[in-house]
């Protein structure tokens, strides 16, 4: 179903998650009666057809045969379904949209419930009939294609129908509307078994220009992908492993010669992973929708997490903040991935990555490209930080307005560090220009408007990636009109290029050129030798001077670190496809801070894993300096680990040398290599340790107290559920923290009355008398004569206590609920921030008796 008419027009009532409906109305020819039930057709035999609406606008009711109601379709659909209708449903009972559902303006609420269950509609249909326009791929061209058996087929198909194209179709426009729209790919990933059947064929004819001879190559490139991918998307809906190529084959097939394809159904259910490669394949895809909100609920429709807001909500909710609905249901669903534009990247304050200000997207690949791929990078919870990997301190310049010939240089560095970005914008989002491949030279003026000069610039921009990799008589006109440009010299002209370019290399869209312009300055990045091209949030640039940043890359568990292009700020975006390879450019004065629970089974004993956290740690051990841990370490004891990983995590540790904020979050880092040991703790061999934050340690153990000893920087001290609260210490145990300013003992409301802090008979001596008594801001005399608020405020702020709330329904989780507490806290920062409520005051009686 592709309409121009608004999808979601919502009544009150319908509330978030959707109602399931089971009803729809079907349509059927009893004796060559025409009859609508309204009927579930979940438990019903029907066939559901697929088609591309068009503008509803442009064309009059008509009227097909038997059917007594005028339906609203072009003239060539209307002649289809008049010839074929019957013959194709037979007696079945039959789902078509302009149907099935009444199109009348007063009819909103039919139209909302049928759109809101299109995806089962499908789904459970027992075939999808797609009925093609007739002005895509034609006969004579399928036979130039032949059969694909094989990928080798394919291929040889695919140049026979090149030299066919160029041959017998010149002056005439292919356009294939399953290919083009929306809504017919989502309904064909849904069906498993699908027809193609054709309206009459027709091509439309353009008018000549000298472009056209190689704007040919481009467009059946761009063809090509449409169909491959959309091949592709079918054949992997709803699978885990390998995608069939036989299936994937077979609907090429089934697409260009009219037939029929199915795949297995009982596998086919609607993905329960994060966004991955099935949606990644469309980065390219030109396919429109007549509103950009329909690009997500579509889209989405096949993540079982996902559920659309309320109708009513939609309406009045922009694109970004439905874009950022999407990100927040993925974080809850433990699905997150990283968004291509973070709120640093558009100047957005606070610390939640995924931001509403973002394009508003004019294709699916356009809407692909601003997401990202669930990494160990991406946040899961709200106010988390992307974790990756830091290579160092790289300047960075403005650019947006140069000369021609340096605009030219950087455009060819960038075609020669990225060329998968362009060929992507070449056979994808260039390929649906309007403009055209073959500019005026005599329009190559800086006083001309900015809508000549963009479309004179795109047109040249597709010509010029036409030669650079096709060569050929493109290249020699290309390179004439380059030197036209570069004559002219007009600011505006280059302007426009090295805003596009910068775009295309980052990987988003070119409909994001306007929003861009508000936002994003363009920048050279220098590495080494190096200059990117790259785009920064305009708030932190300052121009006509070099910037310094960091540059990062995002932490990912599949594929190795390696530098990739570069953007924006506090996370970035990438010049590469692959999207796990993205770069960023960091604020220098942002403290940032790695989060990692690379361990899924609460098993450490994972030989490949410890080895990779060796080489991040190893890679990033000279500039980190805050790091969050959630690693089982009491999952195995020294005498049980044959396969030796504890000797290489303690060494990963102990190599992070300019720590000076640690938090693990399970244990007090458990990293004995033997038993029984006296090796020391390693987190007592950081120098720079400020703040630390450990799970159930023994406070009162020599261990912890000998490692305190060496903390002699030590500021912040956050003690989640410890044991040894009531135990005594002698004076000469206890080390001296001259720089100690807060102990936070971290718990639930319950856990605080299962083990006080302290007992009146060892409240001198236990853990926190010691450290209360040992402060400089405590004296008895002082207290006893000033027993003021204000004399006893640094008190007050020495020792505190927090009760965790406990959520409904985790009784009995303590433990669990006050280390993702701890967590979430540490990774934001928040953590060393926290007040609480004064130990002290509950101290001073008993001290002072």
């Amino acid at each position: 179903m592709e309409s121009g008419a608004e999808i979601f027009q919502e009544p009150e009532t319908v509330t978030k998650p959707r109602h399931r409906h089971d009803s729809t109305v079907l349509c059927r020819f009893v004796s060559g009666e025409f009859e609508k039930v309204d009927i579930d057709f979940r438990h019903t035999n029907y066939i559901a057809f697929s088609h591309v609406w068009g503008d509803p606008s442009l064309y009059h009711p008509t009227t097909i045969s038997n059917i007594p109601e005028p339906i609203i379709a072009s003239p060539s659909k209307a002649r289809c379904l008049d010839q074929n209708l019957q013959r194709l449903v037979g007696d079945s009972y039959f789902w078509l949209d302009v149907l099935s559902i009444d199109q009348s303006p007063e009819t909103v609420e039919e139209r909302i419930q049928a759109t809101a269950i299109m995806p089962d509609i499908y789904k459970h249909a027992q075939k999808t009939i797609v009925i093609r326009d007739g002005s895509g791929f034609q006969s004579c061209c399928v036979d130039a294609i032949g059969q694909l058996r094989t990928w080798a087929d394919y291929h040889n198909g695919i140049q026979q129908w090149n030299t066919h194209w160029r041959t017998d179709h010149r002056g005439q426009r292919l356009y294939e509307g399953i290919l083009e729209r929306l809504w017919p790919l989502q309904e064909s990933v849904f069906s498993n078994h699908v027809q193609f059947i054709s309206c009459e064929e027709s091509l439309a004819r353009t008018t000549f220009s000298w472009g056209d001879i190689y704007s040919g190559t481009q467009f059946i490139s761009a063809n090509t992908d449409r169909l491959w991918t959309m091949s592709r998307a079918w054949a992997s809906y709803g699978t885990t492993g390998e995608v069939s190529g036989d299936e994937q084959l077979a609907f090429m097939n089934a697409l260009l010669r009219n037939g029929e394809v199915s795949r297995d159904r009982t596998s086919r259910i609607p993905f329960s992973t994060a966004i991955g490669r099935e949606f990644l394949i469309q980065s390219n895809s030109t396919r429109r929708t007549t509103k950009a909100r329909d690009l997500i609920l579509t889209t989405m429709s096949q993540y079982s997490w996902y559920t659309a807001p309320t109708p009513r909500d939609i309406r009045n909710m922009s694109f970004g903040q439905l874009f950022r609905d999407c990100f927040d249901q993925a974080r809850r669903a433990h699905r997150a991935t990283l968004p291509r534009i973070t709120g640093g990247m558009v100047g957005d304050d606070g610390l939640v990555l995924e931001t509403s200000n973002i394009p508003e997207p004019e294709y699916l690949g356009d809407l692909v490209k601003l997401f990202g791929l669930a990494t160990d990078a991406a946040p899961n919870n709200e106010k988390d930080c992307a974790s990756g990997l830091e290579y160092g301190k790289v300047g960075v310049r403005t650019i947006e307005s140069t000369s021609m010939v340096m605009t030219f240089d950087i455009i060819d560095r960038s075609l020669d560090f990225s060329p998968d970005a362009w060929k992507f914008a070449l056979r994808g989002e260039l390929s649906m220009s309007p403009y055209g491949v073959w500019p005026d030279e005599k329009l190559f003026l800086e006083t001309v408007s900015k809508e000549v000069c963009q479309e004179q610039a795109m047109k040249f921009l597709n010509l010029m990636l036409i030669g650079h990799f096709g060569g050929g008589g493109a290249k020699l006109d290309a390179d004439s009109f380059k030197r036209d440009l570069i004559n002219a010299n007009a600011s505006n002209y280059s302007k426009f290029f090295i805003r596009i370019a910068a775009l295309i290399s980052c990987g988003i869209g070119i409909s994001a050129l306007s929003w861009s312009e508000n936002v994003w300055t363009p920048v050279l990045v220098s590495i080494g030798e190096l200059e990117l091209l790259g785009l920064v949030s305009s708030a932190e640039m300052v121009s006509g001077e070099e910037n310094v940043f960091h540059l990062a890359t995002p932490l990912d568990s599949t594929t190795p670190p390696r530098l990739s292009a570069t953007t924006t700020n506090n996370s970035g975006t990438e010049d590469r496809v692959d999207v796990c390879n993205a770069t960023f450019l960091l604020n220098p004065n942002i403290s940032r801070c790695l989060y990692i629970s690379p361990f899924l089974d609460d098993s450490i004993d994972e030989p490949l894993i410890v080895q990779r956290v060796n080489s991040l740690f190893s890679a990033v051990s000279l500039g980190l300096k805050r790091l969050v841990i959630d690693m089982p370490l009491r999952s195995l004891y020294p005498e049980d680990d044959h396969n030796r990983v504890r000797p290489i995590l303690r060494a990963a540790f102990a190599s992070l040398e300019i720590i000076e904020e640690f938090c693990s979050v399970r244990d007090e880092l458990f990293l004995d290599t033997v038993y029984p040991t006296n090796e020391p703790k390693v987190w007592s061999f950081w120098p720079h340790l400020e703040h630390l934050a450990l799970y159930n340690v023994d406070v009162a153990s020599s261990e912890f107290l000998v490692a305190l000893r060496r903390c002699e920087r030590l500021t912040k001290l956050v003690l989640t559920r410890p044991d040894g609260l009531e135990e005594c210490i002698e004076d000469s145990e206890f080390p001296p923290l001259p720089h100690l300013q807060r102990v936070i003992i971290v718990n639930t409301a319950e856990g605080h009355r299962q083990w006080p802090l302290f007992r009146r008979p060892t409240s001198r001596s236990c853990f926190l008398g010691r450290i209360f008594t040992a402060t400089p801001h405590f004296s008895p005399a002082t207290y006893m004569a000033e027993p003021t608020a204000a004399a006893r405020g640094g008190i007050d702020r020495l020792l505190v206590s927090i009760n965790v709330p406990m959520p409904a329904g985790r009784d009995g989780y303590d433990a669990e609920v006050c280390q993702e507490w701890v967590r979430n806290h540490a990774i934001d920062g928040s953590l060393w921030k926290l007040h609480g409520a004064p130990i002290s005051r509950d101290m001073e009686q008993t001290l002072l008796c």
